[in-house]
């Protein structure tokens, strides 16, 4: 008979009582996971967020309450915590964010990606659409522009960059609403990144570098909240907030194709390169998108 491997998933949150509930109940609610336990760790919460977690007495969960010095309150070091003491609970570490609410497949379509042997698995994050739909046009706008640039990058990669261990279907995000490590690699790669935040990307590029096996999946999903006050300093609210500027520029993961070029080139990714200089406008985006998508092509020919 075959054993599966324990799963354990870690929940950094800090003053998320309006939200992580759902997320939680979402877990609760989980279609054919298997076993699995829930670690949250509530960092220098002031509402009742340790309150509700405690409430949810259907899901083996632990519940770690600690103030981090002030030096260590961004989310990456939460992160970190979170998911070292899941590493010592499951042989498969994944990781949401209170905030967010998981597909009720999420463990099982995780569990699917790991059967194939990979080391990690980066699953796909959607933001909320209704809250989205709250967002002035042009917003909503830069949105579009930045996702037909990442639909285009993943299949790039697949021409440029091919793995055979991460086949198409695959997507091109890297975020820590929606990540998953066997605790061995963890281990090995020391941990989660002890930085404030990009401790996402920090870690999936630390497994690459190890010559570790990374899986970009696009059945697991979860579903983040599009507010506009959120808890990490450079996540998906912050985002979301700098594009109602006027000097907004794109994350740092949408280079120019040239860079690409070259970074694929040194046998590198976009995880393992150094984050470019120079962040694109949304303008100069359009460009470079149009450039890659003439790039595909041009290999089709």
């Amino acid at each position: 008979m075959t054993i599966s491997p324990r799963v354990a998933i870690a929940i950094p949150a800090h003053n998320e009582a309006g939200l992580i509930g759902r997320c939680l109940a979402a877990l609760d609610g989980q279609r054919d996971a298997g076993e699995f336990t829930v670690v949250v760790f509530a960092n220098n919460c002031s509402d009742d967020t340790a309150t509700i977690v405690a409430g949810f007495t259907g899901l083996a969960l632990e519940l770690i309450e600690a103030d981090l010095p002030p030096d260590q309150r961004g989310a990456g070091f939460a992160r970190r915590v979170a998911m070292a003491e899941a590493g010592r609970q499951g042989e498969i570490v994944l990781t949401t964010d209170a905030d967010c609410i998981p597909d009720p497949n999420w463990i099982a379509a995780h569990r699917a990606a790991f059967a194939a042997g990979v080391d990690a698995v980066a699953g796909r994050v959607s933001a909320d659409q209704a809250e989205m739909q709250r967002l002035p046009a042009h917003a909503l706008a830069i949105g579009k522009i930045e996702w037909d640039y990442l639909t285009l990058l993943a299949r790039a990669e697949m021409i440029f960059a091919a793995a055979s261990h991460d086949p198409w279907p695959r997507h091109a995000q890297c975020c820590g609403a929606n990540l998953g490590i066997t605790s061995s690699m963890l281990t090995a790669v020391g941990g989660v990144p002890a930085i404030e935040s990009g401790e996402d990307r920090a870690l999936i590029g630390a497994v690459q570098a190890a010559g570790g096996r990374v899986r970009f999946d696009t059945a697991p999903h979860v579903t983040a909240s599009a507010r506009l006050t959120g808890r990490a300093q450079d996540g998906m609210a912050a985002a979301l907030t700098a594009r109602l500027g006027p000097d907004y520029r794109c994350d740092a993961q949408f280079r120019p194709v040239a860079e690409l070029l070259e970074i694929w080139a040194r046998g590198e990714t976009m995880w393992t390169a150094a984050p470019p200089a120079i962040r694109l406008t949304p303008q100069e985006l359009v460009q470079e998108t149009e450039q890659l998508r003439a790039l595909i092509e041009a290999t089709h020919e």
